[in-house]
């Protein structure tokens, strides 16, 4: 699979290990960091105060840590408007200098109004395999909307024969939405402004069940 191409969410399984993204907690990166977002909190930026608190050294934001881990699974996915939402809950500090290693697997792919979702367990372990953080994350997939019209139009073909037989859709505007037929109308413009009320901004296929489109014909010009 080329680097730039999408995965599918046909090619996603349960059980599926999401590619690891390891991260190392540069001292003068994550400094640099602190002073750009104006932290207050001497526990991310002062050595002294940390260990005065009983910390090893300065303890990362976990706003900083927290970032990598839709980062890995955009990284997967190759789209970074996928991730729905993540929960996570934090373990163990993560320390400058430590090596964070980004986890995840998925649990559950399916189907919820229209669109497609995977569910994944997501941790993060430090250098020593110690699980620092865990929590949970909500994926979209969406198709390319090119690809997406294309299959709807497959979808449409394979039941355009059985259409055409029934009276209930002979004629009429169908909306093919996924590969299923989700509405129908006599009017092809009354159907689209409602599914899109329903469904979103969506590609959604809108097209007339007719045996066989008739041919437009126009009488040759004569000449003299």
């Amino acid at each position: 699979m080329k680097s730039e191409e999408r995965i599918r969410f046909e090619d996603i399984h349960e059980g599926d290990e999401i590619p690891t993204l390891r991260v190392k907690m540069d001292k003068e990166t994550y400094l640099n960091y602190s002073k750009m977002v104006n932290e207050i909190n001497p526990l991310h930026f002062d050595e002294d105060y940390a260990k005065s608190l009983g910390f090893r050294t300065i303890v990362v934001a976990g706003v900083y840590t927290y970032s990598f881990l839709p980062k890995m699974l955009t990284d997967w996915l190759k789209n970074p408007e996928c991730v729905k939402n993540i929960e996570i809950r934090y373990i163990s500090p993560i320390y400058i200098e430590d090596e964070m290693v980004n986890k995840g697997v998925v649990k559950r792919k399916y189907l919820q109004n229209g669109e497609k979702i995977v569910e994944c367990e997501v941790w993060v372990e430090n250098q020593e395999g110690k699980k620092v953080t865990e929590g949970k994350a909500r994926i979209i997939i969406r198709n390319l909307p090119i690809v997406r019209l294309e299959r709807e139009y497959e979808a449409f073909h394979k039941m355009k024969e059985r259409l055409v037989k029934d009276e209930k859709y002979r004629d009429k505007w169908v909306a093919i939405f996924y590969g299923k037929l989700i509405d129908f109308d006599e009017d092809g413009s009354a159907l689209a402004k409602r599914v899109y009320e329903k469904y979103g901004y969506e590609t959604i296929l809108i097209e007339r069940v007719v045996e066989k489109e008739k041919p437009l014909r126009f009488p040759s010009p004569k000449f003299r």
